[in-house]
């Protein structure tokens, strides 16, 4: 599993265009790829617009900080319910 952020754009309503949480993926999406998050108790469907991911070393050097000790991803989406 990879955990990853999805950050939103292009909602109806601008105060839904924003970081949505964190949400667990098989595979990290790609580029125009569909995907249908839960959000606020409903089913949204978002299009993928981009990914930026920072791979760590493995396995972690020891004089690594605490901070940034995970992998991360940043998934960019504009809302498409509709579309």
């Amino acid at each position: 599993m990879i955990i990853a952020d999805i950050i939103v754009d292009g909602a109806p309503d601008s105060a839904d265009n924003k970081l949505w949480g964190q949400y667990s993926f098989v595979a990290l999406p790609r580029p125009g790829e569909r995907i249908e998050v839960p959000h606020d108790g409903f089913m949204e469907r978002l299009m993928i617009e981009s990914v930026q991911h920072r791979p760590v070393p493995h396995p972690l050097p020891a004089n690594q900080s605490l901070l940034r000790r995970e992998a991360q991803a940043l998934v960019f989406a504009r809302w498409s319910n509709g579309a």
